[in-house]
């Protein structure tokens, strides 16, 4: 039998599968074509018989580091997403478990693939402190800008009060005479 292809009852021919697809042969010696569980994939269905877990993603509990194997022949492998701290880079072995990363790295978020996305601690401690010492420098030009700012509205109000104050006594003083 070629490989993703399932024997058809019907037409007794061969149905090739799609992708994120797999066969499952029944009892009979008949198969069909079924859905990939979710969190895998069947990128090439003529190459591979069986669903595998999708980068960044690892068997569920009881499947991996020995677990036994329901396998995707029967569509009762599922995969969850690395959690935070793992990556997996490659789909070939199902069962392979997610990469923990260097105890003094962590990834972002789950779900991660590459090795590069664990990331030094003391790496994202200096990104946090140099975007700190960024902002902190916005918000004193931001400041000093407004304090500028209002130095000079309270300047000119103060030219426009005394210039008023002044018309004001120049016009008592043309009363008082």
């Amino acid at each position: 039998m070629t490989p993703g292809a399932a024997p058809i009852r019907e037409t007794g021919s061969c149905q090739v599968c799609g992708k994120n697809t797999h066969v499952v042969i029944y009892a009979s010696g008949y198969g069909a074509c079924v859905d990939c569980a979710q969190g895998t994939h069947n990128p090439d269905p003529s190459k591979y018989s069986e669903c595998v877990c999708k980068i960044g993603h690892q068997p569920s509990d009881g499947f991996r580091n020995g677990g036994k194997y329901g396998g995707a022949s029967n569509n009762t492998l599922t995969c969850e997403p690395c959690p935070q701290g793992f990556f997996k880079l490659q789909t070939a072995n199902a069962m392979d478990s997610c990469v923990k990363c260097p105890s003094d790295a962590n990834t972002e978020r789950i779900g991660s693939f590459l090795p590069s996305h664990c990331i030094t601690t003391g790496l994202v401690q200096g990104v946090i402190n140099s975007l700190k010492v960024q902002v902190e420098h916005a918000l004193h030009l931001v400041t000093r800008t407004i304090k500028d700012l209002w130095s000079s509205t309270l300047d000119y109000f103060r030219e426009a009060l005394n210039e008023s104050w002044s018309t004001a006594e120049q016009m008592f003083a043309a009363f008082d005479r």
